[in-house]
C-alpha cells in the first residue's frame, strides 16, 4: 500500500522512499517519530520566539508601574440625595484607604460628564473640556476609578462614567465631583491597594496632578 507524505516522500508497505532518488529513507514507525519531534521543536521554537518578541516589543512601552496586591474590599450603598465623588472620597478617608480602585453602579438625579475636545491642550486645560450636564434621571451604568493620597494628605482620584438618560443617550467620561447626587441608591466597592501606592504627581505636560504607581517605600 502506498501513501504520499509530501510530493517528494512515499510509504509503501512501511518503508519510507524518495520519490525523486528512489533512494530509501527509513522504517515508516521511525520516519514519523523523527517527523514529530522535528514538528515539536518547530512549535517551542516558535513560541520562545513570540514570547522573546513580547518581551522586547514591550520595552518600547512607556509606562510606570508597580506590583501589589488587594489587601482589604469596602463595599457600601450610598443613600439619596448622596453625590457619588464626594461619597467615594469621605469613605477612603474614614476607613483610612491611601490607594485603590472604585467601582459603582446606580441611579442619579443627574451627572456632568467631561471630555475633552481637542487633541491640543493649552495651559489651562479646562479651555477645552467640555462639561456635559445630564438631567435626571440618569443611570450610572457603571462607575470606575483610580485614587491615592496626594503629598497634602487630599484624596486624588480618576473617576470616569458611562451614564444613560431617560432617553437612552449614554455619554461617557470624567465625573464631576458634586454634579452626580443619588437618585435611589449607589452600589459601590473600593479595592485597597497593598505593597504599592497611587501617588499623585504634577505632569509637566498636562498641568495636572496624574496617579503615579510606585511601590510603597517610594511613595514618599
Amino acid at each position: 500500500m502506498l501513501f504520499l507524505v509530501s510530493d517528494r516522500v512515499a510509504v509503501i508497505t512501511g518503508i519510507v522512499l524518495d520519490l525523486d532518488s528512489g533512494q530509501l529513507l527509513g522504517i515508516a514507525s521511525d520516519y514519523k517519530k523523527d517527523l514529530r519531534r522535528r514538528t515539536e521543536d518547530s512549535t517551542k521554537n516558535l513560541q520562545a520566539y513570540v514570547k522573546e518578541k513580547g518581551r522586547r516589543d514591550m520595552s518600547k512601552v512607556k509606562y510606570y508601574s508597580a506590583a501589589g496586591r488587594i489587601t482589604r474590599i469596602l463595599a457600601a450603598r450610598l443613600l439619596p440625595g448622596q453625590d457619588v465623588v464626594e461619597g467615594v472620597i469621605e469613605l477612603v478617608k474614614e476607613n483610612g484607604i491611601t490607594s485603590g480602585t472604585v467601582t459603582a453602579i446606580g441611579s442619579l438625579q443627574s451627572a456632568t460628564v467631561v471630555w475633552p475636545k481637542s487633541m491640543e491642550i493649552p495651559e489651562d486645560p479646562q479651555e477645552v473640556a467640555v462639561f456635559h450636564k445630564m438631567e435626571g434621571p440618569v443611570e450610572l451604568g457603571i462607575g470606575h476609578g483610580l485614587f491615592g493620597i496626594d503629598e497634602d494628605g487630599e484624596v486624588v482620584m480618576h473617576i470616569h462614567g458611562l451614564v444613560m438618560d431617560k432617553d437612552g443617550n449614554v455619554r461617557c467620561g470624567n465625573l464631576a465631583p458634586g454634579s452626580a447626587p443619588v437618585l435611589a441608591t449607589v452600589d459601590l466597592t473600593i479595592q485597597e491597594m497593598g505593597g504599592m501606592e497611587l501617588f499623585p504627581t504634577l505632569d509637566t505636560i498636562f498641568k495636572h496632578k496624574m496617579l503615579h504607581p510606585v511601590n510603597k517605600k517610594e511613595a514618599k
